[in-house]
């Protein structure tokens, strides 16, 4: 047993010793696209002295909204209810809480790829008087992101491999095999909103848009570890 003991770390010793000299950079690639997705948020609000009337108001003209999207037949549509709510309102009086009345809400978020579809859904919910129209929000959508990525991936790791070879130069060493690659994609800003919310008139009677907003960007960056090699003096 005391035999192990002393050899152990011996052998521990020698494993760390035979590992290559190396060198970690990071790799750099930014791709850029026009977003091909879009979706804004719509929401019908209610008020009154009476909760079940004025929830039962919010619901309605939810649904009425809602419909009109549906006509409006969307490709690639995805339609997200925030289901509905009801505050009450209430007053300090003496020292009681007195209620002044209820709001009832009922939210409905509208993606698509038709950015000129997604116009049309702000002049339908300011026709209808919805109380909260959004602002329209340009992004990448999943697929078209994954692509951006993988076009990235030789370009981020020949950009590693070159920031290695150049700081090797310097001291007159060369680079060896690859030894780990770990790859991400670097934090980017939220969609883009193209108009802030409008009142319910000036969208209704503006013309549908230009939603060039210009493309958007993602950086892949990448994390290499090159052995560097012997020396051949």
């Amino acid at each position: 047993m005391m035999r192990w003991l002393l050899v152990t770390p011996l052998l521990a010793t020698a494993a760390a010793a035979a590992e290559p000299p190396s060198v970690t950079v990071q790799g750099t690639c930014t791709a850029s696209a026009q977003p091909d997705r879009a979706r804004i948020f719509v929401g019908a609000e209610a008020t009154g002295p009476d909760a079940s009337r004025v929830t039962t108001a919010a619901i309605t003209q939810y649904n009425r909204f809602r419909a009109e999207v549906d006509k409006l037949a969307l490709p690639d549509a995805a339609l997200t209810s925030t289901g509905v709510q009801t505050d009450r309102s209430t007053d300090d009086r003496n020292g009681h809480l007195v209620t002044t009345g209820y709001t009832a809400r009922a939210g409905l978020t509208v993606e698509t790829s038709s950015l000129p579809g997604l116009a049309r859904v702000m002049q339908a919910a300011a026709t209808d008087g919805m109380a909260n129209i959004g602002s329209m929000e340009l992004f990448l959508s999943d697929p078209l992101r994954q692509k951006l990525e993988l076009s990235c991936l030789p370009k981020v790791t020949a950009d590693a491999r070159e920031r290695a070879t150049a700081l090797l130069s310097g001291i007159g060493a060369a680079l060896g095999d690859v030894l780990t690659v770990n790859t991400g994609e670097a934090p980017m800003p939220g969609p883009r909103p193209v108009f802030a919310a409008m009142s319910m008139a000036r969208v209704a009677a503006a013309p549908e848009p230009d939603l060039s907003a210009g493309p958007q960007t993602i950086n892949v960056t990448a994390s290499v570890t090159f052995a560097i090699a012997a020396s051949h003096k």
